[in-house]
């Protein structure tokens, strides 16, 4: 079983003695995407990443720098809603060693992470109007035969293909009426992943035990490829 999520673009970059890489990535690809990018100008790049005068000062010196950028491991390194939900500083050798061997993230620039890749800032995703098609850039083939537990967006899920993928879902009732927002739901994401690598969750059963901050499975709602969660 590998839990699949999406990194975000705020970043920190930042390590722990506990992350050792398991299996090296191929940075070919990566490469060749900064090489794209180091060809705009500044202003261009900031048209078509949509970034704001400050974001582009600081985005644009480490694209272009890219080599020498000050590497973080994944994991560690992005700083979202997600990542703010998972107690790092209290996990202990087997919690990322549990890390390691389960989670996986999805993104723009390195494609499918371990979380012990480092990796360098910068500010990707697959929106961006870049002349390349992203999502064909990068193919997915690994873990075919295994569950994958969805916490990705919806942009960064559309990645994959699988058919054992089982999405979960996080629901807010307002007023009788159930409704996904989107800030709960990446603070959920984040809460459900803590409470997996807290519990060393093995098997798809044990994620309808979630309950924290009011969360309650709900079967009815549910299905074999979606687990659904409300508050």
């Amino acid at each position: 079983m590998h839990i699949i999520i999406s990194p975000s673009k705020t970043m920190r970059m930042t390590t722990n003695e506990y992350l050792t890489s398991l299996k090296p990535i191929d940075l070919d690809k990566t490469n060749q995407i900064i090489t794209h990018l180091q060809q705009y100008s500044k202003k261009d790049l900031q048209q078509v990443m949509l970034l704001s005068d400050k974001l582009i000062d600081e985005v644009y010196p480490i694209i272009q720098q890219f080599k020498d950028a000050k590497e973080g491991h994944a994991i560690l390194s992005y700083r979202g809603f997600v990542f703010q939900k998972l107690a790092f500083s209290t996990y202990t050798k087997s919690e990322y060693l549990y890390i390691e061997e389960h989670v996986r993230i999805l993104d723009a620039l390195y494609g499918f992470l371990n979380p012990s890749t480092l990796i360098k800032p910068y500010r990707l995703d697959f929106q961006m109007k870049l002349g390349l098609n992203l999502y064909q850039y990068w193919t997915i083939d690994e873990y075919l035969d295994e569950p994958i537990i969805n916490l990705a967006s919806n942009e960064y899920h559309k990645l994959i293909k699988y058919k054992k993928t089982i999405n979960i879902s996080f629901l807010q009732c307002k007023k009788g009426q159930l409704k996904n927002v989107p800030t709960h739901t990446k603070q959920a994401r984040g809460m459900m992943l803590n409470y997996m690598i807290l519990n060393k969750i093995e098997n798809i059963e044990d994620i309808r035990n979630f309950s924290e901050a009011g969360y309650t499975y709900v079967k009815d709602l549910s299905s074999a490829q979606e687990l659904v969660f409300i508050r």
